[in-house]
């Protein structure tokens, strides 16, 4: 089928069969999670752990993919890689101490998970 559509149509085409391939998924996906919406909760969003989390990640792959670069013992990437560290760290600190954490970290006192 796809050596024909590229035949008919040029190779573009085929990213075009994603769509229909998407878009049943997506469908059927919001169809039941209508019926299996949960009561109404009234939680925060942990916005501290959140900007932690990510501007710890960015930081840390910002310092993985410029390494080879700038070079490993450069001062912006032990500067990123460090800042990373505080980040991620304060990221756990965080989330032990608030009500709703993004990240449930007794999750991991659990063996089977």
């Amino acid at each position: 089928m796809g050596g024909w559509l590229t035949g008919q149509f040029g190779w573009r085409v085929i990213f075009f069969m994603n769509v229909p391939v998407g878009l049943l998924p997506s469908g059927s996906a919001n169809i039941s999670s209508l019926a299996n919406r949960p009561g109404e909760r009234q939680t925060r969003f942990d916005m501290a752990g959140a900007a932690a989390w990510i501007c710890g990640l960015f930081a840390l792959l910002l310092a993985l993919n410029q390494g080879h670069a700038y070079g490993w013992t450069s001062i912006p990437i032990i500067c990123l890689l460090g800042v990373a560290a505080l980040l991620l760290a304060g990221f756990l600190l965080i989330e032990q101490r608030v009500e709703h954490p993004m990240l449930d970290l007794t999750l991991f006192e659990s063996r089977p998970f």
